[in-house]
């Protein structure tokens, strides 16, 4: 009788979803169309390095049936001197190797149906947006983003599917799929770890609990099951070296100590003192939110504050890193003028640190974009890259301190 029902719920869902895609196709034509001509126009002749270092060798091994948390990409460890081992949860797994079919069947470079994927995941999270402002002009402020484009159309990072994930767990928050799709997003990346005690402290229910945690634990156990040893050194300690982010939150403050070398004992007091700092800002967070976590703009505020303290934005402003705060801040532009101007600085930021990046040190517009075993072409440009990176990151955060102001003295 329970999976009868489950099965109704269900198949209720995906009536409505399609319902509400098609609707929204109707209303956006001609944007649809727009947006759709400039990515295919840019899918064909751009991507990012790890499309073809990482991406089509692990859509490749999972085809073949391999274990991917073991260091099996020989090609990345001589070209890069990486780990060889898949640094991700596993749910990207399945777009990867259906990536790595298709392109194989129809004789198609990898990154065209990788990207076209990616790009049709920005539609529905503009679709999610325009649903909860109520704002038709928030699907365009959306998908016609430089950050967006560039993430997606251009370099080809999946962070858009967990930027979904993530929509819908705030979209939800009511209900106790929030904590599934929650779970979801944790099974893509870890940048979605540290935003997990913030939704979950929400709601201390402990239904929710159990179903985030079911839905992490299922898609990852069969992995652990397999070789836990190498899913904990691939998923916590290769991925904090490689990119500088611990698995707990304030990642923010800590940034800076990516570039110092510290005695071992240090460690530990760190890692301590980060846990508080995040205990205190969610117990903070809590009360300022308590009897009032139906307010999506209010949440909606908060998220932005904690993603600044729990993502190390102060030294990597990478356009598929900054899209994690491009869809609450497109909500709270909705009743919030102030924000235009963090829409401003935060695209502004993004995509000058994608043309010095990406644009001038690995020219993305060609396959072979690094020479040899030089991980980042053109060194020269780190020390401008650093700078330029550094002035950005002020502006923006000074923005955002700024509205902060604004609004809690206005008490809004």
């Amino acid at each position: 009788m329970r999976g009868k029902r489950t099965i109704e719920i269900f198949k209720a869902s995906a009536e409505n979803f399609f319902v509400n895609f098609i609707n929204f196709t109707k209303r956006h034509k001609k944007v649809l169309f727009i947006y759709f001509l400039i990515c295919a126009v840019l899918i064909p002749i751009s991507w990012q390095q790890d499309v073809y270092d990482w991406y089509y060798f692990i859509g490749k091994f999972v085809v073949e049936g391999k274990n991917v948390y073991e260091p099996i990409n020989v090609y990345a460890i001589a070209k890069r001197g990486d780990t060889g081992r898949y640094g991700y949860p596993p749910f990207f797994l399945p777009f990867f190797s259906s990536s790595y079919i298709v392109s194989n069947f129809f004789t198609l470079p990898f990154h065209i149906p990788l990207k076209s994927f990616l790009v049709f995941i920005n539609v529905l999270i503009a679709m999610e947006l325009e649903r909860i402002t109520k704002n038709s002009q928030s699907a365009s402020l959306y998908l016609f983003n430089p950050l967006i484009i560039v993430t997606a159309a251009v370099q080809g990072f999946p962070d858009v599917l967990v930027i979904y994930f993530i929509l819908k767990a705030f979209q939800s928050l009511e209900r106790d799929s929030s904590a599934a799709y929650l779970g979801l997003s944790c099974l893509c990346k870890q940048t979605a770890w540290p935003l997990s005690p913030f939704f979950l402290m929400l709601n201390l229910k402990k239904k929710r609990f159990l179903i985030f945690f079911a839905t992490f634990l299922g898609g990852i156990l069969p992995f652990v099951v397999l070789n836990y040893q190498a899913v904990l050194r691939a998923l916590v300690l290769d991925y904090s070296n490689r990119v500088g982010v611990s698995p707990l939150a304030i990642s923010s403050l800590f940034s800076f100590l990516k570039y110092i070398q510290l005695p071992l004992w240090v460690i530990p007091i760190l890692l301590m003192l980060e846990f508080t700092l995040t205990l205190l800002l969610l117990i903070f967070i809590r009360k300022k939110l308590e009897g009032d976590v139906q307010n999506k703009v209010k949440v909606g505020k908060y998220l932005v504050f904690y993603e600044l303290m729990t993502f190390s934005f102060l030294y990597f402003l990478a356009p598929h890193f900054l899209s994690y705060l491009l869809f609450p801040i497109i909500i709270l532009m909705a009743t919030h003028s102030y924000f235009e101007y963090s829409y401003f600085f935060l695209t502004a930021a993004g995509y000058l640190f994608f043309i010095v990046d990406q644009g001038l040190r690995h020219n993305i517009f060609h396959y072979n974009v690094w020479v040899g075993p030089i991980y980042l072409g053109f060194l020269q440009l780190e020390l401008f890259n650093t700078i330029v990176q550094s002035v950005m990151a002020i502006i923006l955060y000074s923005s955002f301190l700024y509205i902060f102001y604004k609004i809690w003295r206005g008490k809004d």
